[in-house]
């Protein structure tokens, strides 16, 4: 099996290649099945992330989720961990922040009473295991509070059998595509 590097580097070059459209098309189709199979009533806040280029946008499902009148919260990074914070305005609420990536302003603590959370990923694997960009911040933050959900974000394309893992990986409670969601048997349990 090849080493997680390896993995990272092949598919983050597959990842840039994905043109604007199709990203769009997408994201689209992922918020699509997030509508259809997500039971919006079995949560009060939903903690999702501001997209890097190429990934998957879900900032329209966060200005959907405002309308009707759910709190969503974002992620900032501090160090070496990573907290979420409450955003009631996707256009004023953000500034870049670490890595370029933008961040909320907002000093409103995500409350996690009744959260799941959206994970990016670069890729993940039919054992619900994603791979990053390497920082390991949502398996610290997930790890962290286990009693939150947690829903992978993954295009078609960059779902695979398999890939490298190790112990400070953590898996997800599902895995929304553009065609489907599939469930951890762990959510059975």
């Amino acid at each position: 099996m090849k080493s997680k590097q390896e993995v990272r580097k092949e598919y983050m070059a597959l990842r840039n290649a994905v043109s604007k459209e199709d990203n769009y098309q997408a994201s689209a189709q992922i918020i699509e099945q997030i509508m259809e199979h997500l039971d919006f009533d079995a949560y009060e806040e939903y903690l999702l992330f501001y997209p890097l280029e190429h990934e998957i946008n879900l900032l329209p499902l966060a200005a959907q989720l405002l309308q009707i009148g759910k709190q969503v919260a974002f992620p900032r990074v501090h160090g070496d961990t990573m907290d979420f914070y409450q955003v009631t305005n996707l256009r004023k609420d953000f500034a870049e922040g670490c890595f370029h990536v933008m961040e909320p302003q907002t000093e409103v603590p995500a409350n996690l009473r009744s959260s799941i959370c959206f994970v990016p990923g670069l890729v993940y694997d039919s054992r619900f295991f994603r791979l990053g960009y390497g920082k390991g911040y949502y398996d610290r933050y997930l790890s962290a509070y286990p009693q939150i959900d947690s829903a992978g974000i993954c295009s078609n394309r960059f779902f695979l059998p398999e890939i490298p893992v190790d112990e400070r990986d953590v898996s997800v409670d599902r895995i929304f595509t553009e065609t489907g969601v599939y469930y951890n048997e762990r959510m059975n349990e």
